[in-house]
């Protein structure tokens, strides 16, 4: 059985820490909060923090009898409302391999070059993967480094925890709005993809920032809206229009239509390219990605420069520019106590909203 860190798990409700949990030969068991009385499951060494997930009538004093409380500032559904959970059964079901055309080896090579670590690096680390999807990076890392914690939203925590097998990956079902993680626990989160499509990225963000360690790292990846013109006023209403529409399909309703969108653009693109590199399951995956969320924000890398800053981090570097739909940004967890703008110096600023004209002015 895998070792399970009970000591970086806490009650999402009030922050307070478990005892190790005793779990049986299957990795199930209880984590219970003495302060309050709060039981949450652990499913084959999967915690669970998420609404909705368990049984709505189990049996008094089982398992399934612990079911996950109402997390402070939850502003998501139940699991069996919403999550990515369809997109990932899709995943684990056709065997894929890739992960957004990339294999997990590639996802490792970038993660060190845009976290700033070495391999080395990662023997000594506690590490947090935010939003961990399928877990096969997850996974890889924790072939890697000393200890490895995966949290998602959706259901995929349990086949990431299947497919890990020998690895020392630990998988949480959780919330980023209110992660049941202690703050000030790990020395590298890395979050590729996932703040965006969580109600309110910015305290997404902020609530994952709380858990890096004084002197950590924190890498994200967040959409950017398209800068020419056809992308920001034509495709991106157009898209946002219709994942508006499937998103409140039911299941069988989602299905039929990323299924229907995956096939068109396969087609286009094997038309036009002579034969689509990519195989058609891939196109799917991704379309659940491009339809079926409930929400997808796209951000700037100089505003999530000014989270960073008002979390406690350095300044931010941009990891890279050249990707067509999103970026990255790394910063260290060491406070920076002014920057060279607006903050800076005590004499008045030409731009400074509340003494200047021209700032009144720029403000309006």
């Amino acid at each position: 059985m895998k070792d399970f860190h009970a000591d970086l798990l806490v009650d999402p409700t009030d922050s307070t820490g478990f005892a190790a949990p005793e779990l049986d030969a299957n990795g199930d068991g209880l984590l219970t909060n003495a302060s309050n009385g709060n039981q949450y499951p652990v499913r084959a060494g999967v915690a669970v923090f998420v609404n909705g997930a368990l049984p709505k009538q189990p049996s008094p004093g089982s398992v399934d009898a612990a079911q996950a409380n109402p997390v402070a500032g939850n502003a998501m559904p139940g699991a069996g409302d919403w999550s990515f959970s369809r997109e990932w059964d899709e995943h684990f079901d056709t065997g894929n391999e890739r992960t957004w055309g990339y294999t997990v080896q590639e996802r490792f090579e970038q993660l060190l070059m845009e976290c700033q670590v070495s391999e080395d690096d990662l023997r000594t680390m506690t590490i947090l993967d935010a939003g961990c999807g399928n877990g096969s990076l997850t996974n890889l890392v924790a072939r890697k480094c000393a200890t490895v914690v995966g949290i998602d939203f959706s259901s995929s925590v349990h086949g990431a925890n299947r497919q890990g097998k020998e690895t020392g990956a630990q998988f949480v079902q959780g919330d980023l709005l209110a992660p049941p993680l202690a703050a000030g626990s790990f020395d590298l989160i890395f979050s590729i993809g996932v703040l965006h499509h969580t109600p309110d990225t910015r305290r997404a963000f902020d609530a994952v920032a709380k858990l890096v360690k004084p002197g950590g790292k924190m890498y994200v990846w967040l959409y950017r809206r398209p800068e020419n013109f056809l992308g920001r006023c034509v495709k991106v209403p157009i898209y946002d229009g219709l994942r508006w529409v499937i998103s409140r399909l039911s299941a069988k309703g989602q299905d039929r239509a990323v299924g229907a969108y995956a096939r068109l653009v396969h087609g286009l693109h094997s038309l036009r390219r002579g034969g689509a590199p990519v195989p058609l399951r891939e196109y799917v995956i991704s379309a659940y990605d491009d339809l079926a969320c409930r929400w997808r924000y796209y951000h700037h890398p100089i505003e999530v420069a000014r989270w960073f800053h008002e979390n406690g981090f350095s300044a931010p570097t941009l990891s890279h520019w050249d990707n067509p739909y999103g970026f990255g940004v790394v910063a260290t967890r060491v406070p920076a106590a002014a920057t060279p703008g607006i903050s800076y110096g005590d004499g008045v600023k030409l731009w400074d909203p509340d003494q200047t004209l021209l700032g009144r002015l720029h403000k309006d």
